[in-house]
């Protein structure tokens, strides 16, 4: 029968202590992968239902960073701060935009 030492119930807390903080890694990712909530089909950004903000898909989906975006800007796209990422936050702002855009291309070739 062996004796077991000081230094190998030591090392059995650490890496008992270990596996505790990976599991409660994992365990705080599907807790914060519960409030993530996908877009509709108007918009590519995703929701953080606890703050009812909306993130980077692309950040949230390589890297599990909630990273905020803004649709502030009025041409109906949102670019990410973090990552650079372009995606849509409002399409029927982009069909106004299209439809203007496209009168004035009529207009201007039309006249010639």
């Amino acid at each position: 029968m062996s004796a077991t030492t000081i230094e190998d119930l030591q090392a059995e807390i650490a890496a008992l202590r270990k596996d505790i903080a990976e599991i409660r890694t994992e365990l705080n990712f599907y807790k914060l992968d519960r409030n993530i909530q996908r877009g509709d089909e108007n918009h590519d950004y995703y929701f953080y239902t606890d703050k009812q903000s909306a993130i980077c898909p692309c950040c949230w989906e390589k890297d599990h960073k909630i990273t905020p975006v803004s649709d502030h800007d009025d041409n109906g796209y949102f670019t990410c701060e973090r990552c650079g990422y372009q995606g849509v936050y409002d399409r029927d702002k982009l069909d106004i935009i299209d439809d203007m855009q496209t009168t004035i291309f009529k207009k201007l070739f039309d006249d010639k």
